[in-house]
């Protein structure tokens, strides 16, 4: 049910402002991939936008298991998560660049591993996973080079601290906007 009336509000705001011809309502969107701090794989897609000098932004982040190696001990407690966040903050745009910092406040949740007091064959302790979930603080900042003036490519460092699980990402971001930015 939320997820297509989000869609719905979002095709909206962006058929209803793209053709206009005022600078007022900016919006881009940027997706990317890569690593956060425990070297587990990141996924993350941001949908930002403006209403004069006010910036916004509506982001969806995952993070998985391993790249390689698979830890069938779970000695370092890897789990895979996923946050839902919103933030507003300030944008410095330039003639072929774009950088933009966000913070706000996330809505997280996924599985971790927990410890029991079962032990296996070789006597190590057997861990369960356990869903949870909790809220956070995110901040985003995004450097990206626009040498066409509605997309670009860049670099997107995300920051998520929260009571289970605080993960810094860097990504390689692909960005679209609707080309109404003024420098």
């Amino acid at each position: 049910m939320y997820k297509p009336l989000l869609v719905l509000i979002l095709l909206i705001n962006l058929t209803m402002y793209a053709q206009d011809d005022s600078t007022d309502f900016r919006y881009w969107i940027n997706t990317g991939v890569g690593l956060n701090s425990s070297s587990t794989f990141a996924f993350g897609v941001n949908y930002n936008f403006s209403i004069g000098d006010l910036y916004s932004q509506v982001g969806y982040q995952s993070i998985y298991r391993y790249i390689g190696e698979f830890n069938y001990d779970y000695s370092y407690m890897e789990f895979p998560l996923k946050a839902i966040n919103i933030g507003i903050g300030d944008v410095m745009i330039g003639e072929y660049y774009f950088a933009s910092f966000m913070v706000g406040p996330a809505y997280v949740w996924g599985t971790k591993k927990e410890v029991t007091t079962n032990l296996n064959v070789f006597n190590d302790y057997i861990a369960k996973e356990a869903g949870f979930s909790t809220v956070g603080l995110v901040f985003n900042t995004q450097l990206i080079f626009t040498f066409i003036k509605e997309m670009g490519i860049g670099v997107e460092l995300y920051g998520n601290i929260n009571s289970v699980r605080s993960i810094a990402e860097i990504k390689l971001t692909f960005h679209l906007n609707n080309g109404k930015f003024v420098y």
